[in-house]
């Protein structure tokens, strides 16, 4: 697996770590290879919250499986993205490293701030409007194509779950506004990453009942039992509550 590194200098270099790891340089050459380790190199200097010292370097890129060469080889991959991004593109500190490009536009950061204008949002309209922009730089699993190692992994996580977090708000406010369509295309994409996350299950099967289809809903109850059994878990009190409330035609419990 490779991302695109190109050897021409550019006003700006945008980096997509929302999916596929790669970037592209604004009005760059054509794109070269890069190989896996300096690709996992380049992503962990993105996310380090400043320099990151050699010994973390080496334990994200091999783990216990550290190589002899491990600081020649790290010092080759420096010398691989100065070649690209220019000779002061990463900084040398005492025993560690620091990513230095001004002109970088992390789509992760541009998600991460519309979900903070999101949450500040004076309107529930103007919330749903951001929450969908925010989420629609998503293009498949975050970092995809890359080893992770533990930073990366910790990283990954927290993204995953502001992404989770974002698309069942998101969810909500399409209910509310009467667009079960969409809730229920969020939820079903959403669940097929997190077949066990059990308030996904009650959202699309609030979003199918109040649409009118309260049987497709108790299928969703079933099919939610099965993947839970399937992890070793049972469905929990609002998720077995809300299968009873449309069997008894009663008001569905709250999400």
């Amino acid at each position: 697996m490779s991302v695109s590194l190109t050897l021409s200098p550019a006003p700006a270099t945008t980096f997509r770590l929302l999916g596929l790891f790669s970037f592209e340089r604004e009005g760059g050459a054509p794109p070269r290879p890069m190989w896996p380790k300096p690709s996992a190199l380049l992503a962990l200097l993105l996310v380090a919250d400043g320099p990151v010292t050699l010994e973390r370097i080496a334990a994200e890129l091999w783990g216990d499986r550290r190589p002899e060469s491990a600081v020649a080889n790290i010092r080759g991959y420096i010398g691989i993205l100065r070649r690209g991004f220019g000779g002061g593109a990463v900084r040398t500190l005492p025993g560690s490293y620091e990513l230095a490009l001004p002109g970088a536009l992390l789509d992760s950061d541009a998600f991460l701030d519309l979900l903070d204008r999101a949450e500040d949002a004076g309107s529930p309209g103007e919330r749903e409007e951001l929450l969908g922009r925010a989420l629609a730089l998503w293009h498949g699993p975050a970092l995809a194509g890359l080893t992770h190692g533990p930073v990366l992994e910790s990283w990954v996580e927290r993204m995953n779950g502001h992404r989770r977090r974002a698309t069942l708000q998101l969810a909500e406010l399409s209910l509310a506004g009467g667009r079960y369509g969409r809730a229920q295309d969020l939820l079903r994409q959403h669940l097929v990453g997190h077949p066990t996350d059990e308030s996904a299950y009650q959202l699309l099967m609030r979003a199918l009942h109040e649409a009118g289809d309260s049987s497709a809903a108790l299928v969703v109850y079933q099919r939610a039992n099965r993947r839970l059994v399937d992890h070793g878990l049972l469905p929990g009190p609002r998720l077995r509550g809300t299968q009873q409330a449309i069997l008894n035609h009663r008001p569905l419990p709250p999400c």
